[in-house]
């Protein structure tokens, strides 16, 4: 494998692979709901897919029709 350019995942620096991981160290706010509620999930990929999907500012109110 190491031949044809596989790395081993015991090659890998895991540490500083977490370190640099930032959804990993921030994760965004709707992760945990997303994990639990598969609905919501694709809901959430098919509104992106569409480019429909875009963050609120914290001080606008909550989008009304989805």
């Amino acid at each position: 494998m190491k031949e044809a350019g596989v790395v081993e995942h015991t090659d890998l620096d895991w540490p500083q692979i977490f370190a640099s991981d930032t959804l990993y160290q921030k994760p965004i706010p709707i992760m945990r709901e997303l994990y639990q509620n598969k609905q919501l999930a694709e809901f959430v990929i098919d509104r992106i897919a569409q480019g429909r999907f875009r963050a609120r500012k914290k001080h606008q109110k909550p989008m009304q029709n989805y």
